[in-house]
């Protein structure tokens, strides 16, 4: 048992430690985004994971490194462009031996995309062109992924509170099985409406808006997604991993010289096993057990 529970333990160790490598390699491999204007062009990255909390007991908990990135188009002190991105890579042992299991978030702001009005889309990096909102690998869809990114976005939009809010178009193929009421009260707690073109509420648009109409979740829907999904800083995630892997270690030194001990004793009662039975006899005799 000694043995056994020495190689679960080592494993867990090593396991930690190249889950702990791969975070801090994944954070400098994010690729940033091109710059393809000749304006000013700013960026501002942020990195940070998010805590996935697991469904079952029987689960663990997985974590998602995120990569927020901002561009920024400015000419002669006027913004006339910008988009933000939310990558994310899954970091935690059900991605391994998986490649890039992951997604992205978007939105973009236009300041005269359309009658030298301004605009914002909330699914895309480019106001004249169309996206669409989908939590990549899809075993995280429904825990709180897509809300949590969704709701930084309508944030950030709102900046511009007199831009107009590109349509979103709902199609009929995204609304198989429990996924079509999902998908719709996803959109709609962020006070998105739609003009549905059945009674089924497959498919439809949503209808004309302001960015000041947008409404960033409340208190208490801020609350119940933090039973969800927690953010935390990258490095007090690296800090709690490293006090794992310490605490792990300590067991494994601690196992590893039982199994020294348990290895002593059996080599002491294979030289002489009638007086190791009679001094283990004695000992627990003397110990009263």
């Amino acid at each position: 048992m000694v043995q056994i529970k020495y190689e679960m333990v080592v494993k867990a160790v090593q396991e930690l430690r190249r889950q702990s490598v791969l975070s801090i390699y994944r954070c400098f491999m994010f690729k940033v985004l091109p710059v393809t204007d000749s304006a000013v062009d700013s960026i501002t990255p942020e990195v940070f994971t998010l805590i996935v909390q697991p469904e079952s007991e029987r689960e663990r908990e997985t974590v998602l490194l995120v990569n927020r990135e901002e561009h920024h188009v400015i000419r002669e002190g006027v913004l006339l462009r910008a988009h933000v991105t939310f990558h994310y890579q899954v970091i935690s042992p059900r991605s391994i031996g998986s490649n890039n299991q992951g997604g992205e978030f978007s939105a973009a702001y236009d300041c005269g995309f359309v009658h030298n009005d301004p605009w914002v889309r909330l699914t895309s990096t480019s106001v004249n062109t169309g996206g669409y909102c989908v939590v990549d690998p899809g075993w995280l869809a429904g825990r709180g992924v897509g809300t949590y990114f969704m709701n930084l976005i309508v944030q950030w939009v709102q900046q511009w509170p007199d831009a107009g809010v590109m349509p979103i178009r709902l199609l009929a193929s995204d609304a198989s099985g429990t996924n079509r009421k999902r998908r719709n009260q996803f959109y709609e707690q962020f006070g998105i409406c739609f003009n549905y073109d059945c009674e089924g509420k497959k498919s439809g648009s949503s209808r004309p808006m302001k960015a000041s109409d947008l409404s960033p979740l409340s208190e208490e829907k801020l609350e119940t997604l933090s039973s969800k999904v927690i953010q935390k800083p990258l490095d007090a995630q690296m800090s709690e991993k490293a006090q794992e892997i310490q605490l792990l270690e300590m067991e494994v030194w601690g196992l590893k010289n039982q199994v020294k001990q348990g290895y002593a004793e059996m080599e002491r009662a294979s030289r002489a096993p009638f007086l190791w039975a009679a001094a283990t006899h004695w000992t627990k005799f003397w110990r009263g057990y």
